[in-house]
């Protein structure tokens, strides 16, 4: 008598008494505790580099300053910056395609603000919106105006807004409140902090405390930000009742899985003629 068990080594009894399968679940409580530690150490360490230079004139620390440094370019924190807003754009993609499954009339919001968000990894990484600067300041004729991408930027978050408000108004209080909240801290950042550090390099205060502080303050505020963006999606994702599950199956190794190319040999004998 069988004991009930699928003797076909494809089916899932076999799958489960024949491997092991491991599962992780990403919700918002689990990915707060890791963003805000990952966040806090690229600010530390830039607090450090920056106490380093301004304070007891290390400008190097053997190359370590200008991949650690809070303002540059190829540094640690754009590093992770980029792909903080990376994981944003694949939570508002996923949302986006949940959306439209369900025939929700926002879905396409939800897909623009993905792409939006993919821009801004990219920007983030390679610092596009510099780009900007230049012909602004033509045609304001105004080369003095060091942080000239702000004015461009605010203009393009202000219109956003407008595009977004009933979007919004449509939303839960639950989750409405924590993404106007991310987007103002993170835009109070990116072009608020950065115009304050336009007036201070005109200043002639680079070299100081002062400047220092802008960057501590605009780095903070971006990420915090974003961290806060992601932990409401994930929120919202739940709320919704879909979760983030990343599964791995290890199978024990055989003969016939572990050799490399030809056919695998029958286990039985050649057919009678």
């Amino acid at each position: 008598m069988g004991d009930g068990r699928d003797d076909n080594p494809g089916s899932p009894g076999m799958r489960k008494a024949n491997s092991e399968e491991t599962g992780w679940t990403l919700g918002p409580k689990r990915a707060l505790p890791f963003l805000l530690a990952l966040a806090g150490v690229v600010l530390l360490l830039g607090i450090a580099v920056e106490i380093a230079e301004i304070g007891f004139g290390h400008r190097s620390l053997y190359g370590l300053q200008s991949r650690l440094d809070l303002d540059g370019e190829a540094t640690l924190g754009s590093y992770v910056s980029a792909l903080m807003l990376l994981t944003a754009a694949g939570l508002l993609a996923l949302i986006a395609l949940r959306e439209r499954r369900a025939g929700s009339g926002w879905a396409l919001h939800w897909a623009a603000l993905a792409a939006g968000f993919l821009w801004l990894s990219l920007d983030e990484a390679i610092a596009l919106h510099e780009l900007m600067n230049r012909p602004i300041r033509e045609l304001l004729d105004a080369p003095g105006f060091i942080s000239a991408w702000t004015l461009g930027g605010a203009i393009i978050v202000l219109l956003v807004g407008i595009a977004y408000a009933r979007f919004l108004l449509s939303l839960d209080r639950r989750h409405a409140v924590p993404f106007v909240i991310a987007g103002a801290l993170y835009v109070g950042g990116a072009v608020g902090a950065d115009s304050l550090a336009g007036e201070i390099i005109s200043s002639g205060l680079r070299e100081s405390w002062l400047w220092s502080l802008e960057l501590v303050v605009e780095e903070t505020a971006e990420m915090g930000g974003v961290i806060l963006f992601i932990h409401a999606l994930l929120d919202y994702l739940g709320s919704r009742g879909s979760v983030l599950q990343l599964r791995f199956e290890a199978a024990p190794y055989t003969e016939h899985a572990g050799r490399k190319g030809g056919p695998a040999r029958s286990a039985q004998g050649p057919p009678a003629n």
